[in-house]
Order: structure tokens, then C-alpha cells, then sequence
């Protein structure tokens, strides 16, 4: 195991001290627990920028997020800022 440490809000530290108490399990079980459930599963590291932008496509399918009609044609301008 790795050993890091990480802010939580005070809402966030007030329900795993709970649920630790509740189940009698350790903070950090039940932090890393949280996690497993929370984060997607990363299968391999993309091996270039093909693979890379292929999983933010898939993201993006899988949470419905579109990106403005006019983005191929004004790519800089959203990655640099508008041009005026």
C-alpha cells in the first residue's frame, strides 16, 4: 500500500468517522473502500495520443457530454481563447 495523505470536507470526515465506528472498521478501509466503488476501473494506460483521446470519447459517451457544433471549425479559438 501507498500512504498519502488528502483534504476532506468536514462533512466528508464526519461520515467516515460514522461509518467506521458503525462497522468497526478502519478510516482508511472505508476511504479506500469509497474509492473502489467511486472511481472507473482503468484497464491499461493509453499507449498514445490515439488511445488517450479514444477515452475521453468514451467518457464522454458514457455520461452524454457534447461538445459545441462549431468545434472543428473553431478548435484554437476554444483550446487558446476567441480571437477578436
Amino acid at each position: 500500500m501507498i500512504r498519502t495523505q488528502v483534504y476532506l470536507e468536514e462533512h466528508q470526515s464526519k461520515a467516515v468517522k460514522l461509518k467506521a465506528k458503525i462497522t468497526r472498521q478502519s478510516e482508511a478501509k472505508i476511504i479506500r473502500e469509497a474509492l473502489e466503488i467511486g472511481l472507473p476501473q482503468v484497464k491499461a494506460k493509453p499507449k498514445g495520443n490515439a488511445e488517450g483521446l479514444q477515452a475521453l470519447v468514451e467518457l464522454g459517451k458514457k455520461y452524454n457530454i457534447k461538445g459545441p457544433r462549431d468545434l472543428s471549425r473553431r478548435i484554437d479559438d476554444y483550446l487558446y481563447g476567441d480571437k477578436k
